[in-house]
């Protein structure tokens, strides 16, 4: 169970990044 929510908030992060990178590129 740990795990899968170590997963689920790798995966969270990574959502988290992506959408900063996004803004970040329409923002230039």
């Amino acid at each position: 169970v740990e795990i899968l929510q170590l997963e689920n908030a790798l995966a969270a992060a990574r959502h988290r990044l992506g959408e900063m990178r996004r803004i970040s590129y329409q923002e230039e």
